[in-house]
């Protein structure tokens, strides 16, 4: 018997669009890394209600890359059997806690210094980092938190999390 434990990955909600969206032809955004880890059927593959709610919300508000229905990605998600993420308490409070700006005290420029204030964003990663899975994301933004994660950080004592990692992909222009 195989002791290995499952790859596990949360995906951030551009990767989630970009997914539902996706035609060979048209659709260029995902790039093969991101193409491999969601059609490894030995991975195990996450999303997030935050993102629900953010395709709610923006879509409502008329965001063009936000255009189409929450619940038909719930739906085509679920179906394929993704498995949704709720929002715990412990994630919510983890979220408002991450650092506004880099932890790096070498880092003296102020504009490189801020980190990613996004709301739904932010709960992501702190969901990726309490429940251990793997932030799929392409945004340069949320990497930046990759230093909170032990698998990423180099300095004993300066990890946020216990387990849990992120790996950003390139969006493919």
């Amino acid at each position: 018997m195989n002791n290995q434990k499952q790859p596990t990955f949360i995906l951030d909600t551009h990767i989630l669009l970009w997914i539902a969206t996706y035609n060979k032809k048209t659709n260029a955004n995902l790039c093969s890394q991101t193409l491999s880890i969601v059609n490894d059927t030995q991975n195990k593959l996450y999303f997030s209600v935050a993102s629900a709610w953010e395709i709610a919300i923006k879509s409502a508000i008329g965001r063009n890359d936000f255009c189409v229905n929450a619940n038909d990605i719930y739906e085509k998600f679920i179906s394929r059997g993704y498995i949704g993420l709720p929002i715990s308490f412990d994630h919510a409070i983890k979220a408002g806690s991450l650092p506004f700006k880099s932890p790096e005290k070498n880092n003296t420029n102020n504009t490189n210094n801020k980190l990613h204030a996004d709301p739904f964003d932010r709960l992501l990663i702190a969901q990726a980092g309490i429940e251990g899975h793997t932030l799929i994301t392409a945004d340069s933004e949320i990497s930046k938190y990759a230093c909170l994660f032990p698998s990423q950080n180099n300095k004993p004592g300066h990890s946020s999390f216990s387990k849990g990692a992120i790996i950003t992909v390139k969006k493919i222009p």
